[in-house]
Formats: structure tokens, C-alpha cells, sequence
């Protein structure tokens, strides 16, 4: 019972990982001058239905239902809105401005079966990460009219498909995830990639080697670098690393996952640089480790049953971590990152359980 959950989301999005890595604002393109951040916006979901909800980031205060989404939902906030991406089935990105919830600015298809993951708005036009192709999409974001393709077919390893899924702008340039998994041999590690896309040029211009199914962040203390974590469900392989565009390799391991004896599923890190990974153990039970800047990690939580997934960091030095429980309660953890303490005694609790998380002023 306790890998039903992944296995649930293994079947909604046709991919073989639980936890996609979506960390609120930093896997995101968000060009605008940052505000405080006063809420959280979340995906709910039972991987029937899906709902967005909000979270008072003073008082822990829940406004849930905002409205309806599909069953795999993505949220994403760049330049004080929030994009809201539907995923396999739906195919849909919809924009909201936070507060107003009745019904989006623009809601447009990117593409029947397409399966997007995740968004970047860079310099006016969208580009959206495409599951099921060889390409990325690009798109007007006030009208969702299609505006051309960034080619990916080179990278598409032996299935063809590349599984482009997360992204993260540095200096203007986009750089994606490709998670490169052989579809023909039961989604088997064909060797994960970052590339570097130039956004002006709409073509790949670097790509790396990486490991496993990588996930890629912004990188918490350089705005020059972004952050990569590789790793496949439930295995001690991969880790979390740095990547410096400037050179032809990425860093070595700065958390190895063999180290430690478990995956790492997810991260997310704050402006100081600690952080906090979630641990996916063999056994199917889940630990959260606080991360210091050198790669120390001291656990703070777990443990647990609970599926533990999709954390993100917020303006305030924390980490909202979605727990997913089987046959208990499912809600939001915070921890701490400066104390390596969890901050509410009791989950925050949503009608349906929280998935994924991003940050608002």
C-alpha cells in the first residue's frame, strides 16, 4: 500500500518518477523585481480531481478550493502571477493574478498529449517543457498564441524522447532538465541531461551529462550557477550538485546519494544557502534532511510512510515540504532551514492533498 501513491503519479503523468521537482518560484523564469512574499499557492489532488488553494504565510490560515484543476497540476509564480499548468490529458496553461480566482486571465492548450511540466517567461513569450516530445514550446502568454519550437530531437536518446521536464533561467538563458528515460525498455536511465537553450536563438547551445532523471534548481547564493539533483525511485544513485554554465562538466557530487544510503527525490534551498532534500528510502519510507551549504545533511523529520514530495523554499528561510499520507493525514510540513526545525506541531491541512507549491507577494 505504502508505493501507491508514486505509483499513482507514475500512471497520471506516464513517467516512471514520483516527484517531478517542481520548487515553487526557483525552477522558474521570473525576470521582475522580487516582492515579499505574503502566500503560498498550492496544487491539491487526488490524482482524480484537482483544486488550487492558498496559505497565509503569516498565519498558516487555509483558503482552500480556489477552484478546480486537473488531476497532475503544476503551479508556478513569475512576475506576480501565477501560471497553473494541467498536464497529461488537459494539456493546458492557465494564468491567474493572485487574489483573483474566479477565472484566469488567458487559459490556452499547448498541445493534445503533449504533457507539459513546467514554464519560463523569458523577455514576453512562455516556453513550456513538453513530456511526450522532442521540443519545447513556446508560446504568447497573454493570448497563448503558438510562437515556434526550441528543437530537442538531438538529446532524445534511444526512444527518441528526451522527457524535458524542469527548467530554471540563468542569465537569460534557459536551461532544462532532460530526463532521457528509454520508454522501450520500462523506462529505463538512458543517461540524464541539461542542456542550455538560448532563448534569442530558440536552439540548444551546451548540453551536459549529468546522471539519472535530473531535476534542475536555481542555485540558492549564485546567480551564475543553478543546482542539479539526479537519482532514480527508491535507489542510492545519483545526488545533488552544482552546475557552473561556464565549464564543460558539472561539480562533482556535493550530497551523494550512495553516501547517505537513500535517493534524493527533491530540493529546495534558501537565500543563505542551506537547504533541505527529501530521502526516498528502499523500503518505501521518506526522510527530510536539512542541508548545509558544504553538504552536511542532519536529518529533521521521518521516517515516515507518508509520501514526502515537492518541496519548496520560500523568502523567509523556510521549507514547505507536501505530505501525502496513505491512510492518515495529509497537509503541509515547514521547516526552519536556519534551525533545522520543523515550525508547525500539527500539518496544515487542505481538502485535498497538497502536491506542489509556489510563493506570491
Amino acid at each position: 500500500m505504502i508505493r501507491l501513491v508514486p505509483l499513482l503519479l507514475l500512471l497520471s503523468a506516464c513517467a516512471p518518477t514520483a516527484d517531478t521537482g517542481d520548487t515553487g518560484t526557483s525552477d522558474t523564469a521570473d525576470t521582475g523585481t522580487a516582492t515579499a512574499q505574503t502566500h503560498a499557492v498550492l496544487t491539491t489532488t487526488d490524482f482524480a480531481v484537482g483544486a488550487l488553494a492558498t496559505v497565509d504565510l503569516d498565519s498558516l490560515a487555509v483558503d482552500d478550493d480556489l477552484l478546480p484543476t486537473s488531476s497532475d497540476p503544476f503551479v508556478s509564480v513569475m512576475q506576480d502571477e501565477v501560471f497553473q499548468v494541467n498536464g497529461l490529458g488537459v494539456d493546458s496553461v492557465a494564468v491567474y493574478t493572485p487574489g483573483s480566482w474566479g477565472a484566469p486571465q488567458v487559459q490556452f492548450s499547448v498541445g493534445s498529449g503533449t504533457n507539459p511540466h513546467a514554464v519560463a517567461l523569458i523577455d514576453g513569450e512562455l516556453f513550456v517543457s513538453l513530456y511526450e516530445e522532442a521540443h519545447l514550446g513556446i508560446f504568447d502568454p497573454t493570448d497563448g498564441t503558438a510562437l515556434g519550437s526550441v528543437d530537442l530531437s538531438a538529446y532524445g536518446g534511444s526512444d527518441g524522447i528526451p522527457e524535458a521536464s524542469t527548467m530554471v533561467v540563468v542569465n537569460g538563458d534557459l536551461y532544462v532538465a532532460l530526463e532521457r528515460l528509454n520508454r522501450d525498455d520500462g523506462w529505463s536511465d538512458d543517461g540524464g541531461m541539461v542542456v542550455q537553450v538560448d532563448p534569442s536563438l530558440r536552439a540548444v547551445t551546451k548540453a551536459w551529462a549529468v546522471g539519472p532523471s535530473p531535476i534542475v534548481y536555481a542555485h540558492p547564493t549564485d546567480s551564475t550557477k543553478l543546482m542539479v539533483r539526479t537519482g532514480l525511485y527508491a535507489q542510492a544513485v545519483g545526488g545533488l550538485r552544482v552546475l557552473d554554465p561556464t565549464q564543460d562538466a558539472p561539480d562533482p557530487l556535493l550530497v551523494d546519494a550512495s553516501a547517505l544510503g537513500y535517493g534524493i527525490a527533491g530540493y529546495a534551498a534558501a537565500s543563505t544557502g542551506a537547504g533541505i532534500i527529501v530521502g526516498e528510502h528502499s523500503d518505501a519510507t521518506y526522510t527530510l534532511g536539512c542541508v548545509a551549504p558544504d553538504g552536511t545533511v542532519t536529518d529533521v523529520y521521518g521516517p515516515t510512510a507518508d509520501w514526502l514530495t515537492n518541496p519548496a523554499g520560500d523568502d523567509r528561510g523556510r521549507a514547505w515540504v507536501a505530505v501525502r499520507s496513505v491512510s492518515g493525514t495529509s497537509g503541509l510540513l515547514v521547516v526552519d532551514l536556519a534551525t533545522c526545525s520543523v515550525v508547525n506541531d500539527t500539518l496544515v491541512q487542505t481538502d485535498l492533498p497538497p502536491y506542489r507549491i509556489a510563493f506570491y507577494p
